[in-house]
């Protein structure tokens, strides 16, 4: 049996909040100031962006390759590094932005009229720009289709020569033993920008 001094101590501790937390009491309390719903949001653009910058860079070079055009989409390297840096800054910025309006962090960041003003700014800022960036990833989405339509078109038709100045590209006309390799080499590109075009479109549903 407990002494009546012990017994009196945790009372007190108890009745003062001053009881010893677990692990996992600690690590279920900070869980719940995470807004999940972001955080997931969050890894899914990650996942996208990762995704994205591969897929275009490996695409990028085999298309050359493929057309033995080494000029073709030459700013793709240059635009595929700032476009993932910076989305991967605002990606940051969104998570900050939703876990300092959650509860029960907003209570004590925006606990006075003014602050509360601010998160509301804040607030909407953000909304606002996520919106035009969902926006201009869903052209970008488009844009990134239409290689999948033109190789599968390619695939598809199955025709005895292809002429790839019909498609604005170097090359002539694809005939034989030429055309055969040329549609084995396009099979491979294909998955390349099969995964530029879904990743696209799951950084659109993180947004």
């Amino acid at each position: 049996m407990l002494s009546r001094n012990m017994v009196d101590l945790m009372v007190k501790n108890k009745a003062n909040g001053r009881h010893n937390d677990s692990c996992c009491d600690k690590f279920i309390k900070c869980m719940s100031l995470v807004p999940c719903p972001t955080l997931l949001a969050w890894i899914l653009l990650l996942l996208g962006i990762g995704c994205l910058t591969g897929g275009l860079l490996i695409g990028t070079r085999d298309t050359r390759t493929l057309l033995d055009d080494q000029d073709l989409l030459w700013f793709m390297e240059y635009t595929v590094i700032g476009v993932s840096s910076g989305m991967f800054i605002v990606g940051c910025l969104f998570l900050l932005a939703a876990h300092l309006s959650s509860e029960p962090t907003s209570r004590r960041v925006f606990n006075s009229f003014r602050k509360n003003k601010c998160a509301q700014g804040m607030n909407i800022f953000a909304l606002v720009v996520c919106y035009f960036l969902a926006v201009c990833w869903v052209l970008a989405t488009t844009i990134f289709a239409t290689p999948l339509v033109l190789i599968i078109n390619m695939l598809i038709q199955d025709s005895d020569s292809v002429d790839l100045g019909i498609y604005g590209f170097k090359g002539g006309v694809k005939t034989g033993t030429y055309l055969n390799t040329f549609k084995e080499e396009s099979k491979d590109l294909l998955i390349c920008w099969g995964i530029v075009f879904c990743s696209s479109f799951l950084i659109v549903n993180s947004l």
